[in-house]
């Protein structure tokens, strides 16, 4: 009875990379193609990343020197496309611009270690595998390979022939090296909660940024909110990024919710709300300004 038990437990054991057990328990490969919803997570770490370059480059440039600056966020764009394009071609099935998915039912999937099975005799099975391939490790590959990306090409970027005078051109890259490190750990600990919570996160990020964006306006007026957000070409492209992080976050919630391709309208429907913060600002901006709320205090 004991060499049985025993036998028993050296064939339990987890499932190879890129394997799910069925309900018979039978290892078999996840050959299913990637959801929406899974892909719109992909590109919602990317997005992420693309965002922290963008900011500590904008942080630790002159701007005044605005070539200087568009080529390094050239440079950070180039970066995390050949990362995640890299990332698509080296999983399954390689070569190509696919991916194969184990299917997400629950967040247990995300933390498969808290849940090994125990025999009766009190023996914990460590069957942890990546029940999620390959949400886990498709991330943890692309932040990798942003580093060498950044090697590669941040240098030909800063080149002095192509750079002005005064661009700190190597602050970006050790913010780089300091929150890559920082992504993927908060891709170990919080990837099952990010999953699922990647849609609110994206809106209020998207709300977020514009707000402290156009509160550094020192004109607060609703024609110089309109004029300075607009005519301006850092503020523009700052206004289409967060328009763009608030169409996105509306779309990974419309998907979540529903079925995209027989409820298209309502989701085109929603898609006209992303400007709706920026107005929302502009039109009450007049109510909410400190200096005036200051002056009917005192009277």
């Amino acid at each position: 009875m004991i060499i049985l038990k025993e036998t028993m437990t050296r064939q339990l054991k987890s499932c190879k990379w890129g394997y799910r057990a069925n309900p018979l328990s039978v290892c078999e490969p996840c050959t299913s193609p990637l959801p929406l919803y899974d892909w719109m997570y992909l590109l919602f770490m990317v997005l992420i990343s693309f965002v922290l370059h963008c900011i500590a480059i904008d942080i630790n440039t002159n701007r005044k020197s605005s070539y200087s600056t568009v080529l390094m966020h050239t440079s950070a764009f180039l970066e995390c496309s050949i990362a995640a394009l890299c990332t698509l071609l080296l999983l399954s099935p390689t070569s190509e611009l696919r991916l194969h998915s184990c299917g997400v039912t629950s967040i247990q999937d995300w933390y498969s270690v808290f849940y090994n099975p125990t025999l009766q005799g009190g023996t914990t099975l460590h069957c942890t595998q990546e029940v999620v391939y390959p949400l886990y490790t498709s991330v943890m590959i692309y932040f990798s390979l942003q580093i060498p990306a950044m090697i590669i090409f941040r240098p030909i970027f800063s080149n002095k022939r192509f750079t002005q005078r005064g661009v700190d051109s190597a602050s970006p890259i050790y913010g780089a090296l300091y929150f890559l490190p920082l992504l993927v750990l908060l891709q170990t600990v919080a990837g099952g909660i990010i999953y699922y919570s990647f849609p609110y996160l994206a809106l209020i990020l998207s709300v977020v940024s514009l707000t402290v964006h156009l509160s550094h306006f020192q004109d607060q007026n609703i024609s110089a909110l309109f004029s300075q957000s607009l005519c301006n070409a850092r503020s523009f492209c700052i206004l289409l990024l967060c328009f763009f992080l608030h169409g996105y976050g509306i779309f990974s919630l419309v998907i979540s919710m529903m079925d995209i391709s027989q409820h298209s309208i309502m989701a085109g429907c929603l898609l006209l709300l992303v400007p709706a913060p920026y107005l929302i600002y502009i039109l009450t901006s007049k109510h909410t300004d400190p200096e005036k709320l200051d002056s009917h205090t005192v009277q």
